[in-house]
């Protein structure tokens, strides 16, 4: 099932009218119409939570990379510093220090590497925040889906119980 808004709405009879009598009318929502939708947006539940639980595997794979970058940053900032201790006017503030080790990396010769490692972590990171994002977006898509599941079911339940009232049972 493709997961868009059509894919959500439920076929109703155009020619139907409120003021009417519904008795002298084709129904306004087919029940079995209804009941098909209800099988489909089953699926849909099915496919957007194993969605969630790839994206959750990914996360965690993600994660994980995140942290080896930044443990391997951490390493290279602190080898700077072991190195090249920063002079008192440096180490006032942390833009200070960032912009010491940046000017350092780069008169040492190891800009390249310590540039490459930033702009790894930040790739990272934003990788991490799309995954958790898109965990978010399925688990709202879920929850719309489950309402509507219920809706049906609600509407389903009234439409049998007016059908049994009719026979009498």
């Amino acid at each position: 099932m493709k997961l868009n808004e059509k894919a959500f709405q439920i076929p109703v009879n155009p020619e139907y009218s409120w003021d009417e009598a519904p008795e002298t009318q084709a129904d306004y929502v087919n029940p079995v119409e209804a009941a098909n939708k209800l099988m489909d947006y089953s699926n849909a539940y099915v496919e957007v939570t194993m969605r969630i639980v790839r994206a959750n595997s990914t996360l965690v794979e993600q994660r994980a990379a995140l942290k080896e970058v930044e443990t391997r940053y951490v390493r290279l900032r602190s080898r700077l510093l072991r190195q090249f201790p920063p002079p008192t006017a440096d180490r006032k503030s942390n833009a200070l220090l960032d912009a010491y080790l940046d000017r350092t990396a780069f008169e040492q010769n190891m800009g390249d590497d310590y540039q490459a490692l930033e702009d790894e972590c930040q790739a990272a990171k934003d990788a991490v925040e799309a995954t958790e994002r898109a965990i978010e977006s399925g688990k709202q898509m879920a929850f719309l889906i489950k309402t509507l599941g219920e809706h049906i079911q609600t509407f389903l339940s009234f439409r049998k119980h007016e059908v049994n009232l009719m026979r009498g049972t």
